[in-house]
């Protein structure tokens, strides 16, 4: 009788911690940034370089990642994390950044437009930077390949 209770309590012991674990990872799974695809890539407005100076343009054509747009977001967010500093603090918000493509569409300026803390800011410029280690296909505009700047936005939010 007493090695029935003893099995029967390891048995619980074990669907307990079993069901412990997964409530763990599923909160941490929550915490991590999710991927959200914004609709940066469709009606951007960009900056054009013509006669020394950039001009805002609006396409039909967009800024295309050579990798394709899926794969991009793929690239960026692929090993991004909320920092826990800023889970702790409950720090959320948007970090905008500026792109600068040169005509042949390599990424030549990858600028940060605000802050959100330090922590964010730096996983943040990570995921633009896997996201923009392929280039872009070179933007024409008015039949011409030509230098761009447009915006990419990098959201920091916490579930529930």
């Amino acid at each position: 009788m007493k090695k029935v209770k003893t099995d029967s309590f390891f048995k619980y012991r074990f669907i307990i911690s079993f069901f412990t674990a997964f409530t763990i990872l599923l909160s941490i799974a929550s915490c991590s940034k999710k991927i959200n695809e914004p609709t940066v890539f469709s009606n951007t407005e960009v900056l054009v370089f013509q006669n020394g100076e950039y001009v805002k343009g609006i396409t039909d054509k967009n800024p295309e990642p050579t990798q394709g747009i899926d794969q991009f977001y793929k690239d960026m967010y692929s090993d991004i994390r909320y920092p826990a500093s800023a889970r702790k603090n409950n720090i959320q918000g948007t970090i905008m950044f500026e792109i600068e493509i040169d005509k042949n569409g390599k990424v030549e300026n990858i600028k940060s437009l605000n802050s959100l803390s330090t922590d964010c800011d730096t996983e943040a410029r990570k995921a633009i930077e896997r996201g923009c280690r392929l280039g872009f296909k070179p933007f024409i505009f008015n039949g011409n390949q030509v230098r761009i700047k447009f915006l990419v936005p990098v959201n920091f939010r916490l579930n529930g």
